[in-house]
């Protein structure tokens, strides 16, 4: 037996992100700032089709046809703060992080195959 394969994925997607950074230096001993980022992915979408015939002895045997689509939006946030400073003999150096993120994954796929002198299965 043997088997032809042809696939096929094109992807659309949209992304949409903001910054946000601020810097302040109190006096010559003591700076703090934080830098927000938001992102966002509203249609990170992919298309799937895909065919596959196999043949024995040169003769169709069976047909598969998958088509369908996938969509994976969604959003994350960052945020990093930080504070430098000098207080008396210490010297503090604070930094942070944050990270919050939530994706979603959607999708619908149908499936045919068919074999040779018989109707489509779904």
């Amino acid at each position: 037996m043997e088997a032809v394969e042809r696939f096929a994925s094109p992807g659309h997607d949209q992304d949409l992100i903001a910054m946000l950074s601020l810097n302040y230096q109190l006096d010559e001993n003591h700076s703090l700032g934080m830098c927000y980022e938001f992102d966002r992915k509203p249609r990170y979408m992919w298309n799937i089709d895909s065919y596959a015939e196999v043949t024995q002895d040169e003769v169709l045997y069976e047909e598969n046809v998958s088509t369908g689509w996938q969509n994976r939006p969604g959003t994350s946030h960052s945020l990093n703060v930080y504070y430098n400073g000098q207080v008396g003999d210490w010297n503090i150096d604070f930094n942070a992080d944050g990270l919050w993120s939530y994706r979603k994954m959607l999708q619908d796929m149908s499936k045919r195959y068919t074999l040779a002198g018989e109707d489509a299965q779904e």
